[in-house]
């Protein structure tokens, strides 16, 4: 489990070594996974908390994720929408059919596919604005031209609003009391399925309905953190980690109340869209804080987290049993 890679930075490999790369990423995506199968087989509820942040991190990696892609190639095409989607849902719809397990039980999916609509629709809607109403320049994967701040900040300000609009009212167990926007646009399809498709989906939607929006900040400065990085000395690697271990204390604080920790997740759900995703810069400076920690990546949970999703949708039938 622990075998690992090391990525010389002057290989043909090197962007492997940056700050936040694809294997880093997917190597995070990996131990997560294992942990989440370990939470199911062993229905360890005393951990409901952590769990519960790592799903806030796919969530926030999906608005990171497509954030760097899109700001790099505003590829908005049908091809680009088309593809994802179906890499997103057609293994979980072949699941759901062929085992009699509700769609809405694989969870993740129906939270991957609402964000990645989402995050495609603010972005596309603020590239057309960049492009006929202030003559921005389109981005340029070839010359490493990105989208201007502009552009990026239109369309974390889009994003926000679409979240707010359909998730800002109610709290996560409120059934049936969404905002009039979320009405509209789900629940009275999602009523048509089941009432447990209804239910289940508005509470799972809601707990993380802001954590895309943060990964797409993130991904608004990511290429000057990536190429400033390796150029920071320790003392500024670590002042940078004060406010970020701050933000982790306030999280864990916050989770620790009585009011939240000791009910299996019962209240601290209606807290997690807010203090979820606090814990994850500091995860990143630790991750890369030397060149010895960040040039080195466990091949197992690389190639787990690169497979993360077909691991959490066959964890139910093939890890666990009913």
């Amino acid at each position: 489990i622990i075998k690992l890679k090391v990525v010389d930075p002057e290989s043909k490999n090197k962007d492997d070594s940056i700050f936040l790369s694809r294997a880093q990423a997917n190597e995070w995506k990996g131990w997560m996974q294992v942990a989440f199968v370990a939470y199911h087989y062993t229905n360890a509820q005393d951990v409901y908390v952590p769990v519960r942040w790592f799903v806030s991190a796919y969530v926030w990696l999906s608005g990171f994720g497509n954030g760097v892609y899109f700001w790099s190639s505003a590829d908005f095409s049908f091809k680009r929408f088309a593809q994802q989607l179906w890499r997103i849902n057609f293994l979980c719809a072949f699941l759901s059919l062929v085992t009699a397990t509700p769609w809405i039980d694989y969870y993740f999916v129906a939270l991957a596919t609402v964000h990645f609509v989402l995050i495609w629709l603010a972005l596309a809607l603020a590239r057309l604005f960049s492009k006929f109403v202030l003559f921005l320049p389109p981005p340029d994967r070839r010359s490493g031209q990105e989208a201007t701040y502009v552009e990026k900040a239109i369309g974390i300000f889009l994003l926000l609003v679409f979240v707010v609009a359909l998730w800002g009212e109610g709290q996560p167990d409120d059934f049936g009391s969404g905002s009039h926007v979320y009405k509209k646009v789900f629940q009275w399809w999602l009523r048509d399925i089941s009432t447990h498709t209804e239910n289940y989906f508005w509470t799972r939607t809601k707990m993380d309905y802001l954590s895309s929006a943060h990964g797409l900040a993130f991904a608004a400065i990511y290429t000057k953190v990536r190429d400033a990085w390796p150029s920071l000395s320790m003392l500024k690697r670590s002042l940078l980690f004060l406010p970020a271990g701050a933000m982790f204390a306030v999280a864990v604080y916050v989770a620790m109340l009585p009011q939240y920790c000791c009910d299996q997740g019962q209240e601290y759900r209606k807290v997690n869209a807010y203090i979820g995703t606090l814990w994850i810069p500091a995860y990143l400076i630790a991750r890369n804080f030397t060149p010895w920690i960040a040039h080195r990546i466990s091949t197992p949970m690389e190639w787990i987290g690169m497979h993360s999703l077909e691991f959490y949708l066959l964890q139910f039938h093939v890890f666990l049993t009913r």
